[in-house]
């Protein structure tokens, strides 16, 4: 079999510089596809300098040191058994609580969590108290 038809070139190829690694060249007479060898730099690695390390200049990590108060502690428990009778207030599950404020002690359904402020509902009344106010909750009834 004998053709002498033109090449067909998809994608020219005149130069040997590789415009993608998808590039192919059809011939029509030989009826396959030739991938286009990639041309690939010389990659010289670079040596990593050793330097000695003197044990003056090593660094232990310290421990960071944990600074809390009794005050913190109980701000950051308050933080945690409002946000969890808020996921329960959510979910319609009201708990019973009594929370301690100023110098006054109110019972009540936890109803919500607003920013700066929570809502308790008595019998036929909502309060709401500011977060700031509250000196403790305790859970009566979940």
């Amino acid at each position: 079999m004998y053709d002498n038809g033109p090449l067909l070139f998809i994608n020219s190829v005149s130069s040997k510089v590789v415009k993608n690694s998808n590039q192919y060249v059809y011939d029509s007479r030989i009826h396959q596809n030739v991938k286009i060898p990639e041309i690939k730099k010389e990659v010289i690695p670079e040596v990593p300098k050793i330097v000695e390390v003197k044990e003056d200049e090593v660094k232990t990590p310290e421990p960071k040191e944990v600074i809390s108060n009794d005050e913190e502690n109980k701000i950051r428990k308050l933080q945690n058994k409002l946000e969890l009778l808020n996921k329960r207030a959510r979910l319609g599950r009201y708990v019973l609580v009594k929370v301690a404020y100023q110098d006054n002690e109110i019972e009540g359904f936890f109803r919500s969590l607003l920013d700066d402020s929570i809502i308790i509902s008595d019998q036929e009344t909502e309060r709401e108290i500011p977060i700031k106010d509250i000196k403790n909750i305790d859970i009566l009834k979940v």
